[in-house]
């Protein structure tokens, strides 16, 4: 977060961060790739021959009815998945990155706007212990963050590291209070119609406590993860809800190491209607 700590909007950060916090981190999901063959079995022990995760990506939980979805980046998928790596998903408490098969049935990826949905079972909802999947009201379907404060939140390789024996992975997250970009960008990759860019700078203040900070050099692993659209000037004059913070879009693409890219959510919604055709009448019926 780049503004001053004298800035109003700053102050009006620093006292609902906690609530913010609660609110962005609880949908959010760490996805993984395993690497089958790190370890193997030798008399009566397990040797590890190289790291069993090598992969991070970010992912939201989500529920229509009686459905339950993880939504990420359509490349996220690919790469978690390629080579023979194992796809998994981060469940429990406390959390061990668990197998999920990805298949045509449970699973539709939409490359062109690189989004994906994963169809999860019912019986692995309770698994995401103190976990929030996210519903259409959390949903901000118009998309617009013009004069908005936004957060995105995810997970990032750069300050990730194993535990001792391996059994354990200690997870960075990173959540990243940003505004739109109102600069040009050249990437032929960008379609103002589909994508949604906001700011990314290395340097800035920590929220609450206002120390000058520095941000990660790199931001792999949080593909996937969901921008937030939080507050504007008229909720530090009228006061702030968390009903006014909604889902925009998903993150996929960095720019130059200081514009992020993100898709606009509702090219999601066909990727739901994709996995389980009742969903399209809920969609039908909301007028998305």
């Amino acid at each position: 977060m780049y503004f001053p700590p004298t800035d109003p909007d700053f102050r009006l950060a620093a006292q609902i961060d906690k609530r913010v916090d609660d609110l962005v981190s609880r949908p959010s999901v760490q996805l993984f790739a395993a690497a089958p063959d790190s370890v193997r079995k030798q008399g009566s022990i397990y040797v590890v021959d190289g790291p069993p995760i090598v992969g991070l990506g970010s992912g939201t939980l989500f529920r229509v009815g009686q459905y339950y979805f993880i939504i990420t980046a359509a490349h996220v998928v690919e790469e978690l998945c390629d080579n023979g790596r194992e796809f998994r998903v981060a469940v429990g408490n406390p959390s061990r990155p668990q197998p999920l098969p990805i298949t045509d049935e449970n699973s539709v990826l939409d490359e062109d706007n690189d989004v994906a949905a994963i169809l999860l079972k019912p019986e692995a909802a309770p698994h995401f212990v103190s976990a929030r999947f996210l519903g259409l009201d959390d949903i901000a379907f118009d998309d617009n963050i013009h004069d908005w404060w936004c957060v995105l939140h995810g997970c990032l390789w750069e300050g990730t590291q194993p535990g001792k024996d391996y059994s354990q992975l200690l997870v960075h997250n990173l959540k990243y209070w940003t505004k739109r970009y109102d600069g040009k960008v050249s990437a032929k990759s960008f379609d103002d119609a589909r994508h949604i860019l906001v700011e990314y700078e290395r340097t800035g203040f920590s929220v609450p406590d206002s120390m000058p900070s520095e941000n990660p050099k790199s931001l792999g692993g949080i593909s996937g993860a969901s921008l937030w659209r939080l507050f504007t000037r008229q909720h530090v004059e009228d006061g702030w809800s968390e009903r006014a913070a909604k889902v925009v879009a998903v993150e996929n693409v960095v720019y130059d190491e200081r514009v992020i890219r993100c898709t606009r959510w509702r090219h999601v919604l066909p990727l739901l209607a994709k996995l389980r055709h009742e969903i399209e009448t809920a969609l039908n019926h909301l007028g998305v």
